[in-house]
């Protein structure tokens, strides 16, 4: 019996999942002239449409070592031996050479090819608009990766790490939008809304609209933000959800380059500052450290920042020098 080779036997054939039947039949057909060019071609649209696929580069060598060994058994006569594992070796290793490179290829340049990847340095934030016009705002020392084709996918998903503010576009299919973390990721359609992680928390701020959290924990606790200045935070490793209710402009004035607090511990200040700058900063009266501070401050120049906290407090701060 025949075996039907078609784009769907083949794409099978590369998930792993063909029968044995249909893999002896691929290999008699890859040994006609004019096959091999078809089969590399499937392959490399199978490669687009799975190209989260990490391929197991020890198990195909084998098989393929294996097809080798079972075609010189095969044409084991005295007349052609030589002959025939010279070709044999030939074509299949030829094969696996070139199945190699594509699947390399497709692995190193998937992240390439399938998103972008925006990033900002300490003392830097960037504004984004995405392809299907929702805008994001980084803060400094944030990452995002984006689908390159965002506005055509069938939820729009983005990856990040740092601090950034997103107002999503609402759209008439009502196309989820879903921004991950390594606690938690954000569900909404078309709201405002901002997020920090850092420190091994993440922190979800509502300003406008509505928006679903879940924690990224076996548990996969929820909780729904539904008004401007709800509040939810995850830590690592800990599957509850602490929600609450904030002054939504402490955790946005950033992107008016101000510093906003409220009763805000000095040190978490001064760790607020160091994560946008980059730079430790502090001042030798330790006692200060018990103290809370309430206030905006200018953020777009860090030694004003400092000057500011000296006149405030009546106290040298300075950038700290690590030993």
């Amino acid at each position: 019996m025949n075996t039907k080779i078609n784009k769907e036997l083949l794409f099978r054939y590369f998930s792993g999942l063909s029968t044995p039947l249909e893999n002896s039949g691929i290999e008699r057909w890859l040994e006609r002239d004019g096959n091999e060019e078809v089969f590399f071609l499937y392959l490399e649209e199978w490669e687009r449409t799975n190209a989260q696929y990490l391929p197991d580069k020890d198990a195909f060598f084998l098989k393929f070592r294996g097809e080798l060994d079972r075609k010189v058994k095969r044409n084991n006569n005295p007349g052609n031996w030589y002959v025939t594992l010279i070709n044999v070796q030939r074509k299949w290793w030829g094969i696996a050479a070139a199945f190699m490179i594509i699947i390399f290829g497709a692995v190193l340049a998937k992240d390439w090819i399938l998103y972008k990847n925006y990033s900002t340095q300490f003392g830097e934030t960037m504004t984004i608009i995405l392809d299907d016009e929702s805008q994001v705002v980084l803060n400094a020392n944030t990452s995002l990766k984006v689908p390159r084709w965002i506005g055509y996918s069938e939820d729009r998903e983005v990856w990040m790490t740092g601090e950034a503010f997103f107002k999503v576009s609402k759209k008439r299919n009502h196309k989820k939008f879903r921004v991950h973390t390594d606690n938690l990721s954000v569900e909404v359609l078309g709201t405002r809304f901002n997020v920090t992680d850092r420190h091994q928390t993440t922190k979800v701020v509502l300003q406008e609209g509505k928006v679903k959290v879940v924690s990224n924990s076996d548990e996969g606790s929820i909780a729904m933000l539904e008004k401007a200045g709800d509040y939810a935070e995850v830590q690592n490793k800990i599957p509850e959800i602490i929600t609450r209710r904030v002054d939504e402009s402490l955790y946005t004035t950033w992107q008016e380059k101000r510093l906003k607090f409220n009763e805000t511990p000095l040190p978490q200040v001064l760790q607020t500052i160091e994560d946008y700058y980059g730079v430790r900063v502090g001042s030798n009266d330790t006692i200060l450290y018990n103290r809370k501070f309430s206030g905006t401050l200018p953020n777009n120049d860090l030694d004003i920042i400092l000057q500011a906290l000296s006149n405030i407090y009546g106290a040298e701060f300075k950038r700290e020098i690590n030993n």
